[in-house]
């Protein structure tokens, strides 16, 4: 009789109650970090899309510079209103020889947003004929 009665709870099917709560903190502490995974991914990203999107203004201000713009400061425009830049320039040597003087000169270009901030070295070379 005893052994009808144990082998009746081994052929039982389905889970005990401690079973499922095993499996379910399991999963919970899983899908947490999961999660967190995911939004942590998700902010890299948008930092590296602010960051390349900085990259590609300061690559076209810096284009605009050497076609000898004189504005200092400013945003961008529509879609990039968010971004602003800065310039300013120093004059950092003079070079003369027989036939021409050059000034060199380094600028600073800096461009920011709302979460950063990159800032480039403009090189700048000016002819003065004599």
């Amino acid at each position: 009789m005893m052994g009808k009665f144990i082998l009746r709870i081994f052929k039982k099917k389905g889970f005990t109650l401690l079973e499922v709560m095993i499996s379910l903190a399991i999963l919970g502490i899983a899908g947490t970090v999961c999660l967190e995974n995911y939004l942590i991914n998700t902010r890299n990203l948008k930092i590296v899309n602010e960051t390349e999107i900085a990259l590609l203004l300061a690559e076209s201000k810096i284009e605009e510079f050497k076609l000898n713009t004189l504005e200092k400061s400013g945003n961008f425009s529509s879609p990039y209103e968010n971004y602003a830049w800065e310039v300013s320039f120093s004059e950092i040597s003079q070079v003369e020889t027989e036939k021409e003087r050059l000034k060199l000169k380094v600028g600073t270009l800096k461009i920011y947003w709302k979460t950063g901030q990159l800032k480039f070295l403009i090189p700048i070379i000016e002819e003065d004929e004599k």
